[in-house]
């Protein structure tokens, strides 16, 4: 079957992960779950005018969770995920944006993405 990793990018606790995990597990399918260890809530997300940054904000946003992203992408090349997905509630689309920017550089695989913001906002998920 599948090899399937879940990325968590904001905090709090969540039980949606990992019923889905052992979901994913129950169904056949290899899963594993990953944490950022550090979040920040950006201040250009309150304002109504939210709009995705062009790669030179990703390259300066990217530069500050440099090391962050790196040990991600290594423990998925460990894993092998077929596919990737992210939960992403309201507050962590900007960052959901920029981690998605940043695996479609290292990874050729589907990155899906779940969860109260996608429901509330499918306009920007989208």
């Amino acid at each position: 079957m599948s090899k399937i990793a879940i990325i968590k990018i904001h905090p709090g606790l969540n039980m949606a992960l990992p019923q889905l995990s052992g979901d994913l597990e129950r169904a056949g399918h290899e899963s594993r779950m990953y944490f950022f260890k550090d979040y920040a809530v950006e201040d250009q997300y309150f304002s109504s005018s939210f709009e995705r940054g062009g790669q030179d904000e990703f390259d300066i946003v990217y530069k500050e969770f440099e090391e962050e992203y790196d040990a991600l992408a290594d423990e998925l090349d460990k894993f092998g995920p077929d596919a990737i997905g992210l939960s992403v509630i309201s507050l962590s689309i900007p960052e959901a944006i920029k981690t998605t920017q940043f695996l479609r550089t290292r990874f050729n695989v589907p990155i899906l993405w779940g969860g109260v913001g996608v429901t509330l906002e499918p306009e920007i998920a989208i």
